[in-house]
């Protein structure tokens, strides 16, 4: 309590004659009081500016973000399809090699090219795109070893392609590996 009569007591002692009243209250005089609008309405509007900025700041740093998070799902998203695709692509192989039927091989003929070319196109878009950035740690299992997946992708598609040109009676031997086993071994 001592402290605070002291501080008004300083205040009151900081004022001249002419700014208290008879009451002991501080009175301010016309040119003062516009002078001191003046400088509280340039303050105001320095806040009312800082906020400003500080919002678009903040907004373009949610717009990157927002960006950002596109890329990465679109790399999830076709992440996620190379995977289905590997698996189709073994499907429609095996598929192919048991079939008994000539239309049944066509069928699976069709499904294996397009799945094929469907992740060839994918797998380029996810090694080459300058759109979407991969990692350094993304880039080194792509084309660095001992993982060198870009290579590795490379060739079981290419041992897809060439097993859905095989010709029927090609396919029929039985002193060849299995379907599976061929693209495994490919990728490895």
């Amino acid at each position: 309590m001592k402290r605070e009569e002291k501080l008004i007591e300083q205040t009151k002692r900081s004022w001249s004659e002419s700014d208290v009243n008879a009451e002991g209250r501080p009175e301010i005089s016309g040119e003062r009081a516009g002078l001191r609008a003046r400088l509280m309405t340039l303050e105001y509007l320095l806040v009312l500016g800082l906020l400003a900025l500080l919002s678009l700041s903040s907004y373009r740093i949610m717009l990157k973000n927002i960006d950002t998070q596109k890329d990465d799902a679109r790399l999830v998203n076709l992440s996620g399809r190379q995977r289905m695709l590997t698996q189709r692509i073994m499907a429609f192989s095996q598929l192919l090699e048991t079939s008994r039927t000539r239309a049944g091989r066509g069928a699976a003929r069709r499904k294996l090219k397009s799945a094929t070319a469907l992740m060839k196109t994918s797998h380029s878009i996810l090694a080459n795109s300058q759109s979407m950035e991969l990692s350094s740690k993304m880039r080194a299992i792509y084309f660095e070893a001992p993982h060198v997946l870009d290579e590795k992708i490379h060739r079981y598609l290419l041992h897809a392609q060439v097993l859905a040109e095989l010709p029927d009676r090609e396919l029929a031997e039985s002193d060849r590996r299995s379907v599976a086993d061929h693209l495994a071994a490919c990728s490895e």
